[in-house]
């Protein structure tokens, strides 16, 4: 007979356990994205920029680009004007911008022998949360970089819809927001689309680019104070947050830490936290940005420099498409239904060449816009 701790685990209660398992872990979108310590997923999680939606293939949101085109007549109250007319012609006026969702699938493979004895469960929520925190790098590293590999020397311009010359079935990068379709970079003229709508028909669907005063960043504060100026269009249409790598990141603090002419036990510590504020933006270093490419010199693409980006995150919105859990069941469920992100196929299956066994699971996701890009803009020249 063979010992309890040595006897081969049943199909049924494996599956049981993968599915409770990938139902809890499911639900925590927040603690899975916090865990997995990346920063902007982080950022967009504590802002509330990361919704659960409908199952969909693609969302759009509306873009109003113009004011209709009507012309306006001034007058006094008793008098209209010889030979002012008001124009009856219709403008347009709306377009929609379009994301196209995108979907991952990988197999959660364990052992088929292990053991029930001990804790299993625990076992299982690690494997769960360690491929959930996978899948989520996989998906921040596509969109800083266009690559899952946080391959910082191969950025990449990435477009979020099939019809986008740029368009990548990984969804948009920051290299695509920034200058695809936008007429900044040799190659990628304003008559291309992106997310389906072009420059040269909405005029606020353009990113901004700037250039620094100095290569060395000596100039970074007064730069980054005119950039953020420049990249103001109102509370909604303005940056929050700038990006870049650490070295550039330690060069400004440094320079605000030099420049500090009061309260200066404060100051001395300032961005040692790992953010510095100027205005109402946040700027923060990001590890998979401190690496130099020719790609972020959108001028010439020839001198590798560092990336200096600003991003409006009341715009730049993560959306995950909901998935039902199975396990949850029973009155209370109906009552208070549990919405998680990954979907999983029933059952589990052997790896034809393998002992071990797996479980398939799936998540849909996509950034997006809710507003223009002119609030999104890019600082090249920065070398240090």
């Amino acid at each position: 007979m063979a010992l309890p701790w040595a006897e081969a685990t049943p199909a049924s209660k494996v599956d049981t356990l993968a599915t409770t398992s990938i139902d809890g872990v499911s639900r925590n979108l927040t603690q899975v994205i916090n865990d997995g310590g990346e920063k902007l997923l982080q950022y967009l999680a504590e802002r509330g920029r990361i919704f659960v939606v409908p199952d969909s293939d693609r969302y759009s949101h509306p873009l109003l680009y113009a004011d209709g085109g009507s012309a306006t007549v001034a007058y006094r109250r008793d008098n209209f004007g010889a030979g002012e007319t008001l124009s009856a012609s219709s403008e347009e006026i709306l377009t929609q911008a379009k994301f196209d969702v995108v979907f991952r699938s990988r197999n959660l493979n364990f052992p088929q022998d292990m053991p029930l004895q001990g804790n299993p469960v625990s076992y299982m929520d690690a494997l769960v949360m360690s491929n959930a925190i996978g899948m989520f790098y996989e998906l921040e590293s596509n969109f800083v970089l266009g690559n899952a590999t946080a391959d910082g020397a191969n950025p990449a311009a990435r477009a979020p819809y099939e019809s986008d010359t740029d368009y990548n079935v990984n969804g948009m990068s920051l290299l695509g927001l920034l200058s695809s379709g936008a007429g900044l970079v040799s190659g990628r003229p304003s008559s291309e689309s992106f997310a389906g709508v072009t420059v040269s028909d909405a005029a606020k669907w353009a990113p901004q680019l700037f250039t620094t005063s100095a290569p060395n960043g000596s100039g970074l504060i007064e730069d980054t104070d005119d950039a953020l100026r420049q990249l103001w269009y109102g509370p909604q249409e303005s940056p929050d947050l700038i990006l870049t790598g650490l070295s550039v990141f330690n060069k400004l603090a440094e320079l605000v830490r030099e420049t500090a002419t009061h309260n200066a036990g404060m100051m001395a510590n300032l961005g040692k936290e790992g953010t510095i504020q100027m205005g109402s933006a946040t700027i923060d270093w990001h590890r998979m940005l401190d690496t130099k490419d020719a790609e972020w010199d959108f001028t010439a693409t020839t001198t590798a420099e560092y990336p200096y980006v600003f991003l409006n995150t009341k715009s730049l919105r993560l959306n995950v498409v909901a998935a039902g859990t199975i396990s949850d069941g029973g009155p209370e469920a109906k009552k208070n239904p549990q919405i998680g992100f990954l979907k999983q196929m029933p059952g589990v299956f052997p790896h034809p060449t393998s002992t071990n066994l797996f479980k398939r699971v799936s998540m849909g996701h996509g950034f997006s816009l809710e507003n223009g890009r002119r609030s999104f803009g890019h600082m090249e020249g920065i070398t240090l």
